[in-house]
């Protein structure tokens, strides 16, 4: 198991229910869990941040290719 999963899947919950812009999320983890210091919470978020696209097999989107496509089906 890895040692951030449940700090992981509160932040995914935080995500799913819009509770907040995830940069501003260090608060709200460190208020569910309080064991953790500032520069710890931040360190967790920054982990969820780096490792969310693999974690949840998304991939990231180019906007720019999104538009010209759209643009050229138009067309």
């Amino acid at each position: 198991m890895n040692n951030n999963e449940k700090y992981f899947t509160y932040l995914d919950d935080l995500r799913d229910y819009g509770i907040t812009n995830m940069f501003e999320a260090v608060p709200y983890l460190m208020s569910k869990y309080p064991e953790l210091s500032t520069d710890e919470a931040k360190k967790i978020l920054k982990n969820w941040m780096d490792t969310y696209s693999k974690r949840h097999k998304t991939v990231a989107v180019n906007l720019n290719n999104i538009l010209d496509k759209i643009i050229k089906e138009d067309k």
